[in-house]
């Protein structure tokens, strides 16, 4: 491992077990990062410890200094950052900006901003200070999806401390250490030039669901039913008896009232959207259409990875009013998160002119090949449709596989109406071309990333993944040191 000695680990599952390998394979000092609640067992291997769960419980029980604002102001400029970033990828601190989305808010949610900013400014002075004492030479860390992580992130660039996650593409079942925020794919653009003289057969088709995603959709398919929401009513009504009775409670976590009645929202909205009368696949034949699936909101990929266009409403707006006089915009709910939309929140948007809604379950793949292009801020639909050689629209800045030329980036009316111009105007041997390049796409994602079992978020791994794991973190690190600066 050259001159590596030290590397901080998230202490959960399968990083945890990733450390162990570095431990035992390269005699690498492993230091653990935790953000809940350790056991023993979790801690018992690392050096020592950023135990950032027990920050966030002091400071909830402290008072807000004075002058916490010019604090925060002094991290930002001494940082290089902005800490609406880090409140904006937490679904706790950040979801008073959430527009398109419901969530059970807890205690986190409740508190004011000038207590959300002392609990920032605690974690990344905690943060700081241990990266600073400890100097490891590589952070393998949790996803841009939290103020913590955001934090750690903050902390890592500004001490030039290289930093991987683990990122599954919610394709096929593929995984890759990503090296940024914005979740990119190490030697991907590599792979594709590579890959320029040899191309290999555009793909029929390919999986409409990702294999971890289809449990989420099956269990959406009961949402409306009263057994459902009696179910789940059960399961959270034991799981705080279990709480109450063990004595474990997190000091943020909701009331059983307020999860039933979050819970009871989700039902009640779910079968009214099941209900609603949809346009069908057939009804869209023979007429140009762009298709926009909405993301479930809130959501890591975005409200954490996107950092400035995020509102759906929005979105589908400028998209509605970009498209030639002859064009649809055509919306499908995701299925994870019907039932889970502020009220009126759908129907405002089937209102907008041109736009018409399909149902929650219809096959996304079969909608992309239909459309005349597919629009998204920053979801998987856009790399489906890549792969698939069909034009694609991105409107988040941060979207990272705009690497080949049918995929676009705009979030503006001028920008959109010459993009939708461009593709209205496409031939047959453009399209050809566009089918090449997501053959390209699809085969450099399969030769940089690591097709392994699709349950890894939290999970225990096999020897076997945990060795693919371990392999492919140690050469993205070798890959980052060799690379002249």
């Amino acid at each position: 491992m050259g001159a590596t000695r030290r590397g901080l680990f998230l202490l959960k599952y399968p990083h945890r077990q990733v450390a162990r390998w570095f431990q035992s394979r390269l005699d690498c000092e492993v230091d653990g990062y935790a953000v809940l609640p350790m056991s023993g067992d979790e801690s018992a291997s690392c050096a020592e410890v950023l135990d950032i769960h027990t920050v966030i419980e002091s400071v909830k029980r402290s008072t807000v200094p004075r002058d916490v604002l010019a604090r925060a102001r002094r991290i930002e400029v001494g940082a290089g950052v902005h800490l609406a970033d880090a409140f904006a990828s937490d679904r706790h601190l950040g979801l008073g900006w959430i527009t398109g989305g419901l969530y059970h808010g807890g205690g986190l949610s409740r508190l004011p901003y000038e207590k959300h900013v002392q609990l920032l400014c605690e974690t990344y002075d905690a943060t700081l200070a241990f990266l600073e004492r400890r100097e490891p030479d590589f952070v393998c860390a949790p996803l841009f999806a939290c103020f913590q992580s955001a934090t750690l992130f903050f902390v890592c660039e500004k001490l030039g401390i290289p930093i991987r996650c683990l990122n599954g593409l919610s394709y096929g079942s593929y995984w890759c250490w990503t090296p940024d925020r914005r979740v990119s794919i190490p030697g991907i653009e590599e792979a594709m030039a590579d890959l320029a003289s040899r191309p290999p057969p555009p793909p029929e088709t390919i999986a409409d669901i990702a294999p971890r995603a289809r449990r989420a959709v099956s269990g959406s398919l009961a949402r409306g039913n009263l057994g459902d929401f009696a179910m789940l009513a059960a399961k959270a009504a034991t799981w705080h008896a279990r709480a109450a009775f063990s004595g474990y409670r997190k000091s943020d976590e909701i009331g059983l009232g307020a999860k039933l009645d979050y819970l009871w929202q989700l039902h009640r909205r779910a079968r009214r959207e099941l209900r609603r009368r949809y346009a069908s696949i057939e009804d869209l034949s023979g007429t140009h259409f762009v298709y926009y699936p909405l993301q479930h909101e809130p959501e890591a990929s975005l409200n954490g990875l996107e950092p400035y266009f995020t509102n759906q409403l929005y979105a589908i707006e400028i998209l509605s009013k970009s498209i030639p006089a002859d064009g649809y915009l055509v919306v499908k709910e995701h299925p994870g998160s019907v039932g889970n939309r502020p009220r009126g929140w759908i129907d405002r948007i089937a209102g907008f002119p041109r736009v018409r809604l399909v149902h929650p379950f219809e096959s996304s793949i079969e909608l992309i090949r239909r459309a005349t292009a597919t629009a998204t801020i920053r979801g998987t639909v856009a790399l489906e449709a890549a792969i698939l050689g069909k034009p694609v629209v991105s409107l988040g800045s941060s979207y990272c596989l705009n690497l080949v030329g049918h995929v676009s980036h705009a979030n503006d009316i001028p920008g959109l109406r010459r993009i939708f111009g461009r593709i209205w105007a496409l031939c047959e041997e453009d399209l050809g071309r566009f089918r090449a390049d997501g053959a390209r796409l699809k085969r450099a994602i399969e030769r940089t990333c690591l097709p392994l079992p699709d349950c890894l978020v939290n999970q225990p791994a096999s020897d076997e993944t945990v060795e693919k794991l371990a392999q492919a973190l140690l050469r993205s690190i070798e890959t980052s040191r060799a690379r002249p600066t």
